[in-house]
Parts: structure tokens; sequence; C-alpha cells
């Protein structure tokens, strides 16, 4: 399992350089008022990508038992679709969530109240 969770400790160190020049959570800083740290992130900054490394870290571990009982079962080539199975089934999920996000922006009054919208060329002294 070493192997697996090797790239999130090593892919996690240059994502937060990146986000911290980014300036993500950022607006943590000024609300407390702290002052950045040798670091270059304040304490609720630090203690914010924190929480997401011990959250990947511990889903990486978590999932380890799981992925193990399935490999002894089924064996290697089933895992090993179901390993491709994933991102693709993330994939359509992605861009159904995307379209959907794209509808709302342009008839937002018809997915949301199920209502009959004018058209937005249409206005109210033309009429």
């Amino acid at each position: 399992m070493d192997f697996f969770a090797g790239p999130l400790h090593l892919v996690f160190v240059s994502g937060q350089v990146m986000l911290t020049d980014e300036g993500q959570y950022s607006e943590t800083c000024e609300a407390t008022g702290e002052k950045k740290g040798s670091s270059g992130l304040c304490p609720e900054q630090a203690a914010k990508f924190a929480a997401i490394f011990a959250t990947a870290t511990f889903l990486v571990n978590g999932i380890s038992l799981p992925s193990g009982l399935f490999l002894d079962r089924c064996g290697g080539r089933a895992m090993s679709g179901e390993a491709m199975l994933h991102p693709l089934v993330g994939s359509v999920c992605g861009v159904a969530r995307m379209t959907r996000h794209m509808l709302r922006r342009t008839r937002p009054c018809a997915l949301q109240q199920r209502q009959r919208c004018s058209p937005s060329w249409a206005s109210p002294s033309l009429a």
C-alpha cells in the first residue's frame, strides 16, 4: 500500500505550494488578522491544508481493505476492470454536472421553479 500512498505525499507538497501561490484559503488569514509565518502560511491556512492532507491520507489507507478483499475474491482482471470503470463513471458524472450547471445559468427559472420563463430578449416595455 505504500506504493500507492507515496504519490499522495509527493504530489501534496507541490500542490500545496501551487495553492498557496494562488492565494487559496488566504481569506482565513485576513479574517483572523494573523501574520504569515516563515512558510508563507498563517496558522489557519496551514490548518486547512493539514486537514486536506489528513483526509486524503485517511481515504487512501481506508480503501486498502475493501480493495484487497475484492482483489483476493475476484482476481486481478476484475480489479483492473473496476479500476478502469471508476474514472469513466467519474467523468460521466462530471460532464452531467457541468451540463446541468450550464443549463441553470442559461434558463434558471425553468429548471429551478418549473414555471414558464419569458425569453431574455423580451422586455416588458416592448410587449
